[in-house]
């Protein structure tokens, strides 16, 4: 019996609610499949358990937070598959996985954690079944994508759509602007050592230089021609 495990991230509770929804009805359109529900920081927790014997699928239901940043208890687990894309990654290899995005297309970093999410487990392994479905709670019909990849994503449990193949398209499709985010194993964002803090030391010895050269050293220069 196939399994499913989904995934959400959810702020404000669109996506968590979304996401549940969505499951009670394939229960009963796709009674074959199994479904496990977890929040990120909880499949994050059991992240060693997450392979191809275990599942078939990951679905991943979230938003941003802030400056595009993951939903507070999903952070962990955009971590664990971003790292699994550079240390592992035939990590997920076998699964096949789908991203539902939430957002509002007012907020320059629209749907950057699910754009994240869906890059990073192509990375690590896994194969998208389904273009990432990216909601806007500003289009006239904001249901309207979500309907769509749901009506999709229950063809391919059902095995009618998506046959064991190649990518059904590329992670930046439908869209491919991100605003990278680089998280600690806690799940949130570290300071790049090189990029950021090295360069800024000898910035500030810099001006700290030329500080003491014009408010100490030039004066005394001037008051030494004067005389």
């Amino acid at each position: 019996m196939p399994n499913a495990l989904v995934v959400y991230g959810s702020e404000t509770g669109t996506a968590k609610s979304a996401i549940k929804e969505i499951i009670g009805d394939w229960k009963k359109s796709c009674p074959t499949i199994t479904c496990s529900l977890k929040s990120g920081n909880e499949a994050a927790a059991m992240w060693d358990t997450v392979t191809s014997s275990a599942y078939q699928y990951i679905i991943v239901a979230t938003s941003s937070y802030g400056d595009g940043d993951p939903p507070s208890g999903y952070e962990k687990f955009l971590f664990a598959v971003q790292n699994a894309a550079k240390e592992s990654p035939d990590k997920l290899k076998g699964i096949e996985h789908s991203v539902l995005g939430f957002g509002s297309t007012s907020y320059e970093t629209f749907m950057n954690c699910p754009r994240l999410t869906d890059r990073a487990l192509g990375l690590a392994g896994s194969r998208r079944c389904l273009m990432r479905a990216e909601v806007d709670e500003m289009a006239e019909d904001p249901d309207e994508e979500k309907d769509k990849w749901v009506a999709n994503m229950t063809k391919v449990l059902k095995g009618k759509a998506n046959p064991q193949g190649g990518e059904v398209c590329g992670w930046d499709e439908p869209g491919s602007k991100v605003l990278e985010k680089n998280l600690g194993p806690d799940g949130f964002e570290v300071a790049d050592k090189v990029g950021a803090s090295g360069p800024l030391i000898p910035i500030l010895v810099a001006v700290a230089a030329a500080a003491y050269y014009f408010l100490v050293v030039k004066p005394k220069q001037d008051m030494e021609r004067e005389e």
